[in-house]
């Protein structure tokens, strides 16, 4: 297969001021958005997802060369293959197929194996990896998609399963990183993607995308959800 280009820029800011129902806060820190020139920093890529940086500035993006893999592109600009899940945690039946990456406390990778169905959590060096969760109440998920961290180190993460606008079944869960427990805490959802816990702790965005909107709850600091408004809602237009 040949290997396509990837390209991507993230960025999401949310303060507690911006929790406004349909709209978004321009920000003076930020430039305008037509005036940033995105740079090519690698290529290579059979499906670039999940970019994520650690301190030194390493790069670490899903699908490298081949699907199933993690790549990193170190600072200075050298790179490879840091770890193929094929080979490192297979699963019998499926394909594993990485997406959504964060970085831990301890510079581990948690990881969205949206091929297997399986939160993992991949040692610095790549050479390890541990099942974190493939299931609740013992129902396989069916394609985790994205995953978020608080700053305790529980993670937040989406499944969308076969959701669409007629069959919003998809869900957000949390793995508690203390206790281990999986728990739904929201559904309802027409393809639920990328998410965030906001900087104060109190808020956690999902990206609805078969509706075109960005979702909001208030966040208890037990990890229930509350108060699900639209934060942002966007126009025909940008659609596609």
């Amino acid at each position: 297969m040949k290997p396509a280009i990837g390209l991507f820029a993230v960025l999401l800011s949310l303060a507690p001021a911006v929790v406004t129902p349909g709209r978004a806060e321009k920000h003076a820190d930020l430039p305008p958005s037509h005036s940033v020139k995105p740079e090519l920093v690698a290529t290579g890529f059979e499906f670039a997802e999940g970019p994520t940086l650690n301190g030194a500035g390493d790069l670490f993006v899903v699908n490298y060369r081949y699907n199933g893999t993690i790549g990193r592109i170190a600072a200075d600009g050298t790179a490879g293959i840091l770890c193929d899940l094929a080979e490192v945690l297979p699963v019998e039946g499926r394909e594993p197929k990485a997406n959504g990456l964060k970085l831990d406390s301890q510079q581990r990778l948690i990881t969205a194996d949206s091929g297997a169905g399986r939160l993992l959590r991949i040692d610095a060096d790549g050479r390890n990896a541990t099942v974190l969760a493939d299931r609740w109440e013992g129902k396989r998920f069916n394609s985790i998609n994205d995953v978020a961290l608080d700053r305790a180190g529980n993670v937040y993460f989406t499944d969308p399963g076969e959701s669409s606008v007629r069959n919003p079944v998809g869900s957000v869960y949390r793995y508690d990183v203390k206790t281990t427990r999986v728990s739904q805490i929201a559904t309802g959802f027409a393809f639920p993607n990328g998410l965030a816990v906001a900087p104060d702790q109190k808020h956690l965005c999902v990206a609805e995308s078969r509706r075109y909107r960005v979702i909001v709850f208030d966040l208890a600091t037990d990890g229930t959800l509350s108060k699900r408004r639209v934060l942002i809602d966007f126009p025909t237009e940008t659609r596609g």
